[in-house]
C-alpha cells in the first residue's frame, strides 16, 4: 500500500509535510473489490475513510433535493474516476460515491 500511496499527489504531499504519513496510513489500508452498482458511501454519511481507486470506474452523485425516504430520491450526476477495466478495487484508508454498471457508462 507504501507503494500506492506514494503514487497518489495529495497523499505524497502530507509525506512531504510530516515525514512517514504514507506508511502510517499504508498500515492502516485495506484492499477490497467492489461489484459493478454497489455504493460505497451516501451523501450525509460521516466521513470515516478515504478511497483510492486502483481499477475500474467510480461514479459520484449527489441529490439536489432533501430525501424523504431511502427509496424516494433523485441523483445528480458530478463525475466519474476511472481506469480500464469495470471492476473496481478500491484501498479503503481512513465521503456518496459507487461503482458504475454497465448501463450508466453508456450515458456518458
Amino acid at each position: 500500500a507504501t507503494g500506492i500511496l506514494r503514487e497518489v499527489p495529495f497523499f505524497r504531499e502530507f509525506d512531504d509535510v510530516l515525514p512517514g504519513t504514507i506508511y502510517r496510513l499504508a498500515r492502516l489500508a485495506v484492499m477490497q473489490d467492489g461489484a459493478e452498482g454497489e455504493v460505497l458511501f451516501r451523501q450525509g454519511d460521516e466521513p470515516v475513510d478515504c478511497y483510492v481507486v486502483l481499477r475500474g470506474k467510480v461514479g459520484v452523485y449527489i441529490s439536489s433535493t432533501p430525501q424523504e425516504s431511502p427509496r424516494d430520491f433523485t441523483l445528480d450526476y458530478v463525475r466519474v474516476v476511472e481506469d480500464e477495466t469495470k471492476r473496481s478495487r478500491v484501498s479503503r484508508l481512513c465521503g456518496c460515491c459507487r461503482f458504475r454498471t454497465p448501463e450508466e457508462d453508456a450515458d456518458l
